[in-house]
């Protein structure tokens, strides 16, 4: 099977705390390589930032370390931008599920 490589970019939130309050500032953007899989059953869930179970739709694999902040991805090339579920490290890559 022939896997094909995609480029992603993804959107984190900018900003910071000023008096006990978050302040967003404009979105800053990175792009990394990567390999994207839809899936084609809802029986994968993962547990995003707040703890909430949320069903996965895609992953998509990369050798790149998981970046803090990092909110979306978007692959235009195969139209697909969704929010981050989580990020999950393995020794070596990397998966984001979304």
């Amino acid at each position: 099977m022939v896997r094909y490589p995609h480029t992603a970019k993804l959107i984190s939130d900018s900003g910071s705390m000023v008096d006990g309050e978050w302040i967003s500032g404009p979105p800053t953007e990175s792009t990394i390589m990567g390999r994207y899989e839809a899936l084609s059953t809802n029986n994968i869930i993962r547990h995003n930032a707040a703890g909430n179970e949320v069903i996965v739709q895609g992953e998509f694999y990369t050798k790149e370390k998981p970046v803090p902040g990092v909110l979306k991805i978007e692959i235009t090339a195969i139209g697909v931008s969704k929010p981050i579920i989580c990020w999950t490290p393995y020794q070596t890559h990397s998966v984001i599920s979304v």
